[in-house]
């Protein structure tokens, strides 16, 4: 059966999952692209799949025995939170984790607002294999524009959410290297076994705690009167150096 109406529970239920509030309360979130959907570990819980009418069979491979749901292409359009659409969507569980130790390197991301920044920023980490990443006020990790900036990469990382001071006091045995413009050349640093970077917020710099907790202040050296970067970008390199320390 084809979903034609907008008054339809399951459309309903796509729109209000727009909203944060309704996300967090409902414990899941709305994802598309087909890149992303189509390498889905088995660790992660699919409540169901919406597909655009006369598309079922070319995603077939992807629903396989999941529950789905077929709707109007009219209607799919207005669920889509981008320009040209897939004509698939899924809704996932949350999987972020209970805050404990990371098991080696780590990254925490100290008031990152940006959805780009932070969506970037989870991309390089993985793709760095430093997995275990810990979100202190930072924007929404499950909105739309975070989910589609980490390319896939959401699905690669173990996170975890909880104040700075919470997230600090499960980091007693790892070195702690807080980015800031004050610090010590990135080049120059040897990192440790088991080691931590944080970047702080794009506005703000380091939290406060963030501040004093650190082992090491680190910075990049820039040229030609640019006094700081991006803060994915800044993170992405401290990032890759830690990767190959």
């Amino acid at each position: 059966m084809v979903i034609e109406s907008n008054s339809n529970q399951i459309v309903k239920e796509i729109r209000k999952l727009k909203d944060k509030k309704y996300r967090e309360k409902n414990r899941c979130f709305v994802m598309e692209g087909v890149a992303s959907l189509k390498d889905i570990p088995d660790g992660i819980k699919v409540r169901y799949f919406v597909v655009s009418e006369g598309k079922e069979q070319k995603y077939s491979n992807i629903i396989g025995s999941t529950k789905y749901y077929v709707v109007t292409e009219k209607i799919f359009e207005s669920l889509s939170d981008t320009v040209t659409t897939s004509g698939l969507l899924a809704v996932i569980d949350y999987f972020d984790k209970v805050l404990v130790s990371p098991q080696s390197n780590s990254l925490i991301l100290d008031g990152i607002s940006d959805p780009g920044n932070l969506g970037t920023l989870i991309r390089t980490a993985v793709a760095m294999d430093i997995t275990d990443i810990y979100l202190a006020s930072c924007c929404d990790l499950f909105s739309p524009k975070v989910l589609r900036s980490t390319m896939g990469g959401i699905f690669r990382g173990n996170f975890y959410r909880g104040t700075i001071e919470e997230i600090l006091a499960v980091h007693n045995d790892s070195t702690i290297y807080s980015m800031d413009m004050s610090g010590k050349d990135l080049f120059t640093i040897k990192f440790e076994d088991k080691s931590t970077i944080i970047v702080g917020s794009e506005a703000h710099g380091l939290s406060d705690a963030s501040r004093n907790r650190a082992d090491k202040i680190i910075s990049l050296p820039t040229e030609n009167g640019m006094e700081s970067l991006n803060a994915a970008v800044a993170g992405g390199i401290a990032l890759y150096f830690l990767s190959r320390k």
